[in-house]
Order: C-alpha cells, then structure tokens, then sequence
C-alpha cells in the first residue's frame, strides 16, 4: 500500500478532552491524538504512515514563543517549595536524576531506569507534577504547552539503543542554577 500522508483538524472541543487525558497520564497532547489516530486508522484498515494535525480556532503557543522564567524566581520558588515540605524527596531525587545526567539532558525512559521505575509514564506523570508546583509558586503559566516546559526543554530525538524516537528533557539553565544555589543537587 502507497504511504499517506493526511492533514487532521480537531475540533476545539476534542482537542480540550484529550489535553486533560494527556495531562492525567503525563503525556505530551500530541501522544494522546497520535494513539487515537492509529487506533482510528487501524480500525478502519487503512495504513497511513506519517501525518499532521492543527487544532481549529485556536493557537497553542510553542515551545519557540515560551519565555523561561529569570533564575531568582526558581530560587524562591524552589525555596518555598522547600521550606513548606512540598517539596519531597521523590521530587528531589527525580530533580537530581536529571541535573546528574551529562548536559542535565535525559529521556523519560532513562530517568525511569535510573529512578527505578517500571515505566517512563510515571515519570512523565511526576515530573509534569513537580513543575505545575513550581509553576505555581512562581505564579507563572506555561500557557498550553505542557507543564514540563517550565523546568525543561523537550524534543523528539532518534536515541541509541531505541528503535523510537523519544523526548529528551534538558533542564534550563536557570533550573539548575536554582537547585544548586539552594544545595538542593
């Protein structure tokens, strides 16, 4: 069968009910309409290998238009965080996992191995936690990205020894400035 590629528009109204499904199980949006998309096509016994999709009426802000809060408001931030008990050592040791790792870049799937976890989905799940709590300390929105923006960058990228492309997280600078001022790594 000849590759297709399709243009996909989603409804407002869709796209607001798969960002909450993406959000209760720490995904990007993107991986929930990929998955339905596949279910979809699969169902209907066609094989489409590559396409798009744009939301109607509305623009989602991207990654490029994100503005990473200064560094002193990760410090006081992550200090309230701190100071308050919010801030527990699960977050701290997934916090450390990341800034440990060269470049402070790392998939979800090697924090899991790392963390000792069976899966990167509650990586995923956790870490978009720890940022909504430090998002919300800084009284900051990540307007529709998806939480994890607010500590890391993330990209798909080819990774040894995964037949799949995979997000990396590389943590902002002024991310890992914080947490080493306040010896929190």
């Amino acid at each position: 069968m000849n590759k297709k590629i399709i243009n996909v528009q989603v409804e407002a109204s869709l796209k607001a009910e798969a960002e909450h499904l993406a959000e209760r199980l720490g995904v990007p949006l993107s991986v929930v309409i990929t998955a339905v998309l596949r279910k979809f096509i699969a169902d209907k016994g066609v094989e489409i290998r590559e396409y798009t999709f744009d939301f109607k009426k509305e623009k989602s802000v991207t990654e490029e238009e994100f503005e990473i809060p200064p560094f002193n408001q990760y410090v006081l931030a992550f200090k309230s965080l701190r100071d308050s008990g919010e801030l527990k050592q699960w977050m701290v040791n997934m916090l450390k996992a990341q800034y440990n790792s060269r470049s402070h870049r790392v998939t979800s799937t090697e924090l899991a191995k790392k963390l000792k976890y069976k899966s990167f989905v509650a990586i995923n799940r956790w870490y978009h936690h720890i940022a909504k709590k430090v998002a919300k300390k800084m009284k900051f929105s990540y307007g529709n990205n998806i939480p994890a923006i607010v500590l890391s960058t993330f990209v798909q990228e080819k990774v040894a020894g995964s037949k799949n492309p995979q997000y990396v997280l590389t943590m902002h600078p002024e991310v890992a400035q914080a947490l080493k001022k306040l010896e929190i790594v």
